[in-house]
């Protein structure tokens, strides 16, 4: 009888399948240094599973090199805002090859299972990559706390948290919480591969740049990323928790809700010890225009995980509409749509159908903040939107039967669908789609007192 160790866990066909179901599989024509995408792997999925698993556990299995690509940042959405696409507005990617993807989760989801009770993962503090958690429980959280006096907020960030990472240091406290040293190769090695295209990206300029002496961390897009940069900041969870201090943190962004400024001047010192004594990281300096700084939300503006708060509503952060609405238009031109689709032919059927996915999933993403009149403002845009992808699709529409509309910041006017003939296109309206989604969920605030009500009771 074969002994059952992690590395069998991983290695198991059922497991690697259960892997290749959580990745992220949006872009099927995603690929590492390969030509093989998340079509070509899907394809033939049973025997690669096969295969990763044959080669897991006979120890042959290799991880390849990553390749390395820099994408514009979310708010220099293709031509739109950056023209010339300056190197300082790109984000570096490591991207793997798939098999190498489907081996990571499969490490993340066993090794979690392990030491998940020893570092406290699960503790109140902590919201990100998380079944059963995530933004709206953070928020949720913040508001509790607001509502029971906690008014004073210190926000802070730390600075690039993933690439100053001790990742030796991290490897062998995950190794020394593992019930058995089968995965310690594979587990050292599946966050240490090395880039397989740097002379494409030295050509590019962007090497010494982006990907030069950047190995000290941990890999931003690699499974097991989240799960390893939860563990690090554990000892800082317990921290400042048994300090008595109510963090709220998502990955290296967090908040700690004080009643003074004074205690929120504590909690930052602490905070500060803690990371950066203890774990070698560094906060922003504390200051009022910092990404680290005190702030009462009712006095001044503030923001956290793309949610702006006043210290009664709960709302998108405008920047993120913004970004949202860049992103739409790149549906616009033939030129813009290539750009961000570059291996998809895109008719109008398909465009249409991704102006409703991106719409309904940003909607979902956000339906339990008050954000009634911002949807509002975003079926406008639709609206207008969609007069200029009809026209650059060659369609041309009747100027009398289009209605005048105007965004909210801006004097012009721009032709946009009527009601009527939204409503033939087949996309819904995005009040409608909001409806749908709360449908039986109380709005965000109502649960705030609901849930204070129970824990009084």
């Amino acid at each position: 009888m074969t002994k059952t160790t992690i590395l069998t866990e991983v290695a198991s066909v059922k497991a690697l399948k259960t892997a290749w179901q959580l990745l992220n599989k949006s872009n099927r024509d995603s690929r590492g240094i390969s030509s093989i995408t998340i079509k070509n792997f899907e394809d033939r999925l049973d025997s690669n599973l096969e295969k990763l698993s044959t080669e897991l556990l006979s120890g042959k299995f290799r991880f390849s090199p990553v390749r390395g690509t820099t994408i514009k940042k979310k708010n220099l959405q293709a031509k739109l805002v950056s023209p010339q696409g300056h190197l300082k507005n790109l984000r570096p990617l490591r991207i793997p090859e798939i098999k190498d993807r489907v081996v990571h989760k499969a490490l993340a989801i066993a090794i979690e299972s392990h030491i998940s009770h020893a570092f406290n993962l699960k503790n109140d503090s902590s919201f990100a990559y998380q079944k059963g958690k995530g933004i709206e429980n953070a928020i949720l959280k913040m508001g509790m706390y607001f509502n029971t006096g906690y008014k004073i907020i210190l926000e802070a960030d730390i600075i690039k948290f993933f690439d100053t990472i001790n990742s030796l240091e991290l490897i062998k406290k995950v190794q020394t919480a593992l019930p058995d040293d089968s995965i310690n190769t594979l587990l050292a090695d599946a966050v240490k591969q090395q880039i397989g295209n740097i002379d494409e990206l030295k050509s590019k300029k962007v090497f010494e740049l982006y990907f030069e002496n950047s190995e000290a961390g941990i890999p931003q897009g690699n499974a097991l990323s989240p799960l390893l940069a939860n563990v690090y900041l554990s000892s800082f969870d317990e921290k400042m928790s048994t300090s008595g201090f109510k963090l709220i943190r998502y990955a290296d962004d967090f908040i700690v809700m004080c009643k003074t400024f004074e205690e929120a001047g504590n909690a930052y010192e602490i905070a500060l010890d803690e990371l950066q004594n203890k774990l070698n990281l560094k906060l922003h300096p504390l200051g009022a225009d910092s990404k680290t700084r005190i702030v009462d939300p009712r006095q001044h503006e503030f923001s956290f995980l793309s949610v702006r708060f006043d210290g009664e509503k709960f709302t998108i952060h405008p920047q993120k509409l913004k970004e949202f609405f860049l992103k739409l238009k790149c549906l616009v031109s033939k030129q813009s749509r290539s750009e961000l689709y570059p291996n998809e032919e895109i008719g109008l059927f398909q465009a249409l159908t991704k102006l409703k996915n991106l719409t309904d999933g940003w909607i979902a993403a956000y339906y339990f903040l008050d954000c009634d009149r911002q949807i509002d403002e975003l079926d406008k845009f639709i609206n207008i939107l969609l007069v200029q992808i009809f026209e650059d699709f060659g369609l041309s529409l009747k100027k009398n039967v289009l209605v005048e509309e105007s965004l909210k910041g801006q004097r012009r006017k721009n032709l946009a669908l009527s009601l009527k003939q939204r409503k033939a296109t087949g996309i819904k309206l995005c009040t409608e789609t909001l409806n749908k989604v709360r449908d039986g969920i109380s709005p965000l605030r109502q649960r705030i007192q609901e849930l204070l009500i129970e824990e009084h009771s």
